[in-house]
């Protein structure tokens, strides 16, 4: 059973810092009153708070000349973020403002040992350290990640086998540092500035490769014990279908993917062989030509693999409830026609009573965002105090 844990003082008074600091950076400029009515928090408890921000740097409140009130907004260089995203060969580093705004990047060679590609990264985070006031630093991880313990549990693209990220990067840059699986940041970019701002009932689904997806209910990831979750691209949709390279069988990645689709399109037409694997747009360009011209079973393929992704976001929607299905830059990328065949998809398989309570929406974050969504968790949990030095 759940060990339940109360909350002390402390607790609900970082609590309180984050809810009232993203209020304001939601919707300032922004008048006093308005927070407290938006937060639900008493005058007294905004005016201290307010105080303090204004106090340490972090809100600025500007006087209206047209009227007698002062209106507060974020303070965009109160401090700065360090966003590092560790996948494959390389690891992307990068400086950030509070609004997101990217200052400085670098790229960082991963080869050799974990601790040999984690020192280069510490060492080049250092760097920006004594250029930058980076108060917090967020890793976001391709693989199995333990968040709660910054524990790389498995990476197939770095071929990393149980790393502390604690012993072996923390360590050495000395910040507050918060973990997290690259799937789960696009989401969390999308919650804090993209289509999904200030919603806490989100699912986030990419298109590529594989098909990734990130969960957030009432305001959290969706996760347990450092194991997977949200894999919708593992999930059965055909249970005579291909094998997947997870071992299982009619898997939706396994029929629909990149990949899947791209090898099902070269047994058509000889017109797709100079496709790659993770082509997407070529390979949608290429598609919409064929079918433009006349070819029935491009259409059909089309079609077919429109039907199965609505399949299971329809599935996914109808157990969560969410506000909002976000789809990343991978449909995007595939073009309006097919993500509009899926949102069709999706409403012939939805019970009744859900339709109209949740919205279907492309992704609107226009920069890197792993980064900038790893920078968003950051911010809030060095807000609410849980990201430890």
């Amino acid at each position: 059973m759940n060990q339940v844990h109360g909350y002390n003082l402390t607790d609900v008074k970082l609590h309180n810092r984050f809810l009232v600091y993203n209020i304001i950076r939601l919707y300032g400029p922004i008048r006093r009153a308005s927070v407290a009515r938006r937060t639900r928090l008493t005058r007294a408890t905004i005016t201290n708070i307010i105080n303090e921000f204004i106090q340490e740097g972090l809100v600025l409140s500007t006087p209206q000349c047209s009227t007698s009130h002062s209106y507060l907004q974020i303070n965009p260089h109160a401090f700065w973020i360090c966003a590092v995203h560790l996948q494959g060969a390389v690891a992307k580093v990068a400086v950030l403002t509070p609004d997101m705004a990217f200052w400085e990047s670098a790229t960082v060679s991963l080869a050799g040992s974990p601790e040999e590609a984690l020192g280069r990264v510490a060492e080049t985070v250092n760097a920006l350290r004594s250029k930058y006031d980076i108060r917090v630093m967020g890793v976001a991880v391709s693989g199995v990640v333990d968040a709660d313990r910054a524990l790389i549990k498995h990476s197939v693209t770095m071929g990393w086998e149980n790393v502390c990220l604690v012993e072996n990067l923390q360590r050495l840059v000395k910040l507050p540092m918060v973990v997290e699986r690259n799937a789960n940041a696009p989401l969390l970019a999308e919650v804090w500035q993209g289509a999904a701002a200030g919603k806490r009932n989100v699912v986030y689904v990419n298109y590529g490769t594989g098909i990734g997806c990130g969960i957030m209910m009432n305001g959290e990831l969706i996760a347990r014990d450092g194991l997977v979750t949200g894999e919708l691209g593992h999930t059965t949709v055909d249970p005579s279908g291909p094998f997947c390279h997870c071992g299982n069988q009619g898997c939706l990645e396994a029929l629909v993917s990149v990949p899947a689709l791209l090898t099902q399109c070269k047994a058509i037409s000889r017109n797709f062989e100079h496709i790659g694997d993770a082509d997407v747009e070529p390979l949608f360009t290429a598609l919409y030509s064929q079918i433009e011209q006349g070819d029935e079973l491009c259409l059909n393929l089309l079609k077919r693999t429109a039907e199965y992704i609505g399949l299971a976001l329809a599935n996914m929607i109808t157990m969560l409830g969410p506000e909002v299905v976000v789809l990343g830059n991978g449909f995007v990328q595939a073009g309006e026609r097919f993500r509009n065949m899926i949102e069709e998809a999706v409403e012939k398989r939805v019970l009744k009573s859900s339709r109209g309570s949740f919205k279907i929406v492309p992704t609107s974050i226009k920069s890197d965002a792993i980064l900038v969504g790893i920078s968003s968790l950051a911010i809030r949990r060095l807000f609410n105090g849980s990201a430890e030095a």
